[in-house]
């Protein structure tokens, strides 16, 4: 049997979405440089909409979409990064 997860205090999860929009922050510069263009304005509304969800302290939603996007930003830096020494 697996152990009970405990549900996350109100604290822990405002840190990991402010973790989260720090380590987004950073992804997104670096891929405008690597890659500007369309799709980096799409992502930048996507980060300012899990801000707009923090700052409705709705952190466990925010934590969630500002999870899936850092993902998507790492693996767009990943790919950009690729591209650019090929």
């Amino acid at each position: 049997p697996e152990p009970e997860k405990v549900p996350l205090s109100a604290a822990e999860l405002r840190a990991q979405v402010e973790s989260a929009l720090a380590e987004s922050d950073r992804l997104l510069g670096e891929l405008q440089e690597l890659s500007p263009g369309e799709m980096v304005s799409l992502l930048s509304e996507g980060l300012q909409e899990v801000r707009s969800l923090a700052g409705r302290d709705e952190w466990s939603q925010a934590r969630d979409k500002g999870e899936a996007l850092r993902a998507q930003l790492a693996l767009m830096v990943q790919s950009a990064r690729r591209a650019e020494t090929s």
